[in-house]
């Protein structure tokens, strides 16, 4: 697939462009990388580690609730660097995506240690990528102009899914052509190769905008939070993209759990579901990245949330990996407006002053709220079984997307 900044609006800024080829090669090998090891820390946790419910659910909250910390910590920190953000992102993601791929080595210990490690791995790896977050959308926010950010956006998202398409596909050939340690070993190594080129080709990246400093507290940086919920719009959007995040997370733990557990299924249904969810993803995006600029970001949105609704229903009645494959293919489409308009929400709702505390106020936000509720799936199903949490979800999504009829707001021009 072809790319080129040039045709997305960096015209006569022949450093800028190059500097957006050297951020492509960053994105899609950081995308190849962690598309292997987090698509692989389940099946793994349960394979070689015991895990049960219990401990998936655990797993899945700590992901989450690291991510929400990583969050807090990352407004006083971008603050106070940011005139050398990309030495932020530099850092915190080179222990983001490192840390991931080096997750494979905690079966090598011995119990207890190593659900211990894992557990620490998988917290630093996403408190570090948490801060790198922050620090990367900042830097291209001022990087790439608005009028085109939704063209190029969405053609750097349908370039990393090509890049996951890739990593799954290997992943299943892996498990197809080797015993499970066997795979498990050279898809790990592979993982940390790449993030090792990702990890070079960040550093390699310039920035064009130089923000002033500013010393900002944790104490500051919460009261920043609050001046946030003033602004009708931002406050709208906050509310309900978060109210969005709970029904979705609410069968967060129990995806790959459904398929081993209840279908019978196993790494290669698990990798085959996750070629199929992205499969037309970088069609889709292409096709949207184009399409959100005529009907805007808020349509796209709203067109997103009522049909992801039926998602979790439709898993549930899956009874084969033909049928599962379908679920996953229409969820590749379905997701795809969404992932575009919360971008450019994120990148663009507020004046460039309060961006980072905007960043940080909804990573947090999200990330607390994903934990919630993917705590209250874990009680769910726990009670009432699984099912009922798949249920549930589609229920709320449905009721959050009408509710978002009246009060998402419109993005800024």
């Amino acid at each position: 697939m072809k790319w080129d900044p040039l045709a997305l609006g960096m015209e006569g800024e022949k450093e800028r462009a190059a500097n957006m080829r050297n951020y492509v090669l960053e994105t899609t090998t950081y995308t190849f990388s962690t598309a292997i090891s987090t698509n692989l820390v389940n099946a793994l946790a349960m394979r070689y580690l015991g895990f049960g419910l219990a401990d998936i659910g655990a797993l899945a909250i700590l992901r989450t609730a690291a991510v929400s910390l990583g969050s807090i910590a990352a407004l006083p920190i971008l603050e106070k660097y940011r005139p050398e953000r990309l030495k932020v992102w530099l850092a915190f993601g080179a222990v983001n995506r490192v840390g991931w791929a080096l997750s494979g080595l905690a079966p090598l210990l011995p119990a207890p240690y190593a659900q211990v490690v894992l557990w620490g791995v998988v917290a630093t790896s996403q408190f570090a990528g948490a801060v790198a977050g922050v620090a990367s959308m900042d830097t291209l926010a001022d990087n790439v102009r608005p009028s085109v950010a939704g063209r190029f956006f969405g053609s750097v998202a349908s370039l990393n899914n090509v890049a996951t398409l890739a990593a799954l596909a290997l992943t299943l050939a892996s498990f197809r052509l080797l015993p499970p340690e066997g795979a498990y070993a050279f898809l790990y190594a592979t993982s940390l190769l790449f993030a090792l080129i990702s990890t070079w080709s960040l550093s390699r990246l310039r920035d064009f905008s130089r923000p002033q400093p500013k010393e900002v507290s944790l104490l500051e940086a919460m009261r920043s939070y609050t001046q946030l919920v003033r602004d009708s719009g931002s406050r709208n959007f906050i509310a309900l993209s978060n109210s969005f995040t709970f029904a979705v997370h609410l069968p967060f733990a129990f995806w790959d759990y459904y398929v081993m557990k209840v279908m019978g299924g196993d790494e290669i249904w698990i990798t085959a579901k996750n070629v199929a969810n992205i499969a037309l993803k970088a069609l889709s995006l292409k096709a949207w990245s184009n399409y959100v600029n005529v009907i805007g970001p808020r349509r796209s949105a709203l067109a997103s949330m009522f049909s992801t609704t039926p998602i979790p229903v439709m898993y549930t009645a899956s009874d084969s990996l033909a049928a599962l494959v379908g679920v996953n293919l229409y969820a590749s489409v379905a997701w795809t407006p969404w992932e575009i308009a919360n971008t450019l929400y994120m990148l663009y709702l507020v004046p460039e002053a309060e961006r980072p505390s905007f960043l940080s106020a909804q990573t947090v936000a999200s990330n607390a709220v994903a934990t919630l509720g993917t705590s209250f799936g874990v009680a769910v199903a726990s009670a009432a079984g699984v099912t009922s949490a798949f249920a549930l979800s589609s229920l709320l999504r449905g009721a959050v997307a009408l509710v978002a009829l009246r009060w998402m707001p419109e993005l800024r021009k």
